[in-house]
């Protein structure tokens, strides 16, 4: 009997500080990696990204590419109401593009207003895992060079930091020269739009139908 409690009060005093460390985890802001504020968060595709101050959500929406036409004229895409301000949605798509040479991806992004930064992957860790980095994998996203530790973590990547399920893919031709392509000039471009609704309860049909069916 004795001992039957004993296992009892271990097992849970073993829940009790797992319920405390995973209540006490703060979320941590994407763009300083600092501790997150609960009152400054984006939504993006019904994933909620907190932030450690008002600077980092307007870097986070300028690294999405984020098109804000704001909501005036605008309805309410679920219920076709008169959209607000108070109620809105970061919107964000994927879509692979390649090209025929290494110099249309540098005119291709002057045109598109893109920057790119490569730091390599020495002393990088994946996003995905959290193992070392390898040079071998390696996605460019929006000019930027993000490193992995595998093939597989790349596919799950856009998934996971911006809930985009699917990447579509125009990789048959260049999209200047219209020539055939070559796979190590691909590039993915993310772009955002901002959603604007009339209530809180459109958000989520609307994610259900236009997000997650993407």
């Amino acid at each position: 009997m004795k001992k039957f409690l004993a296992s009892v009060i271990i097992a849970f005093s073993v829940v009790a500080l797992v319920g405390v460390s995973a209540k006490d985890e703060k979320a941590k802001c994407p763009i300083s990696g600092k501790d997150a504020k609960d009152d400054i968060s984006l939504n993006v595709n019904g994933k909620i990204f907190k932030f450690c101050c008002n600077n980092c959500p307007k870097t986070f929406a300028k690294k999405i590419r984020v098109k804000d036409e704001g909501a005036d004229g605008k309805k309410c895409p679920i219920s076709s109401k008169d959209a607000g301000t108070e109620v809105t949605l970061l919107h964000a798509t994927a879509q692979k593009v390649a090209f025929c040479c290494n110099n249309c991806p540098k005119k291709y992004a002057k045109t598109n207003k893109i920057a790119f930064t490569d730091k390599g992957a020495d002393g990088k860790k994946c996003p995905v895992s959290g193992k070392a980095a390898s040079a071998d994998h390696k996605l460019v996203i929006n000019g930027e060079a993000t490193y992995f530790c595998c093939g597989n973590c790349p596919k799950n990547y856009l998934k996971k930091t911006y809930g985009i399920n699917k990447i579509a893919d125009k990789t048959e031709k260049c999209p200047l020269s219209g020539k055939a392509t070559k796979a190590d000039t691909t590039l993915i471009i993310v772009d955002t739009k901002k959603v604007y609704f009339c209530s809180e309860g459109c958000v989520k049909p609307y994610i259900k139908k236009k997000v997650n069916a993407q």
